[in-house]
């Protein structure tokens, strides 16, 4: 059945789901039973070398 407008009622559904680029189930089950809870390295992070060795902490993260 259409809507008031003559257009057929279609239901929307999220751009971006927890499985958004997971294309496979191997992909998925990897992603989710193994590196979901993982740490992020950026070793693109323009740090000298010595505030890495230091683990030196940052009061605000931008």
């Amino acid at each position: 059945m259409g809507s008031p407008g003559g257009e057929e009622d279609t239901k929307m559904t999220p751009f971006m789901t927890e499985d958004f680029l997971l294309d496979t189930e191997f992909s998925r089950r990897l992603y989710h039973d193994y590196a979901k809870d993982q740490p992020i390295f950026d070793y693109h992070c323009h740090l000298p070398p010595q505030q890495i060795a230091g683990e030196l902490s940052f009061q605000k993260s931008v």
